[in-house]
């Protein structure tokens, strides 16, 4: 099946915590600060730009877009860095499924104009992944960019 899309989850594939034994969810953190006089987006945050570099030397490979949970992706630091390689950036919280609801990845597909079968979702949580895979998805599992690179290139 011929890959056309990449759908990416954006927290812990796309966007790490500056604070490395930080463990919680980067929404969580992200509300937590953002109310903060003179908040920075990246005293607090780190963007994947080895995976950003990748992406952006594939352009003519598939389109790329971001499936959040909430809201993150909104500040402006985001769009800043990264608005011009993803087409379309969805927040699961927006369109009111959760992303273990198979009908999220189903809508998502229908708003990228894509068949599910030809896009790829990637996630590192497996919970996400299982209800991607469910709506005719295929799926990466992402635990670093090697291996997520390497898992590309075999499709």
């Amino acid at each position: 099946m011929k890959l056309n899309a990449i759908i990416f989850d954006f927290s812990r594939t796309l966007l790490f915590p500056k604070d490395t034994t930080y463990t919680g969810g980067l929404n969580k953190r992200y509300a937590e600060v953002k109310e903060k006089p003179n908040f920075v987006f990246t005293d607090y945050f780190t963007f994947n730009d080895e995976l950003i570099t990748y992406l952006e030397s594939h352009q003519d490979a598939w389109t790329v877009h971001i499936l959040s949970s909430k809201v993150i992706q909104d500040d402006p630091a985001v769009q800043k860095h990264i608005g011009h390689l993803f087409l379309n950036i969805y927040s699961a919280l927006r369109i009111g499924k959760k992303k273990t609801d198979p009908e999220l990845y189903r809508i998502v597909s229908e708003k990228i104009n894509e068949q599910p079968g030809h896009v790829c979702y990637v996630d590192d949580k497996q919970k996400n992944l299982s209800a991607a895979s469910s709506a005719g998805m295929m799926a990466i599992h992402y635990t670093n960019n090697t291996q997520l690179i390497a898992d590309l290139k075999k499709l």
